[in-house]
């Protein structure tokens, strides 16, 4: 059996290294209609990151409302919280060390990780060394550039055919805040490679 699949690996990646030192992750209680409104107003004086719900439009009574509160607003949220009585917990008590948990910082060059975040270094690197030791079932192709300019790279898995044949489209890495996404992709097409059959 012939496989084909085409794989986008469509890392979006900050320009500058963005840190989170401090910086705390609070799941927010509302049961009062004062609450959605308390937490509504501090949305209007600060920067909040909503992440569930995605906004503060779509607030309600007995939803828990989860949002990043960046370092420097960190008293002004917490008298708020106390003064209006709203219950809550931090889900993530320093986002930072909590990314760094994450990442694969590991100075082991040969092993690549598909269980952590790698950075746009590691999947390119990754990308090149897949493609290069699967020359005969991987091709690579640049298809553009992201917004800083970064290439965008698609690998097309399959033996190469003047054919038409079905194909699968994995596009990867879209969401900043799905890292699991590319690392997914890359497992992915490391078993597809390991399980290739003809």
């Amino acid at each position: 059996m012939k496989v084909l699949l085409f794989f986008g690996l469509v890392a979006v990646a900050l320009a500058e290294v963005t840190r989170f030192e401090g910086e705390k992750v609070f799941r927010l209680k509302p049961v009062l209609d004062e609450h959605v409104t308390a937490i509504k107003e501090l949305a209007k004086s600060i920067e909040v990151d909503f992440w569930s719900p995605d906004s503060a439009e779509l607030l309600t009574i007995d939803i828990d409302v989860d949002i990043h509160v960046p370092a420097m607003y960190l008293d002004m949220v917490y008298t708020i919280l106390q003064q209006s009585g709203m219950e809550y917990e931090i889900l993530i008590e320093d986002l930072q060390a909590a990314i760094e948990g994450q990442a694969d910082n590991k100075p082991t060059p040969r092993a690549h990780s598909y269980t952590k975040y790698n950075s746009w270094d590691k999947i390119q690197s990754w990308i090149a060394s897949i493609s290069s030791a699967n020359s005969a079932l991987i091709s690579k192709q640049v298809i553009g550039n992201t917004y800083e300019g970064r290439p965008m790279t698609v690998l097309k898995l399959g033996k190469r055919s003047s054919s038409t044949k079905p194909a699968i489209f994995m596009d990867c890495g879209i969401h900043a805040r799905e890292w699991i996404s590319p690392a997914f992709c890359q497992w992915f097409v490391k078993e597809a490679l390991s399980t290739y059959w003809q």
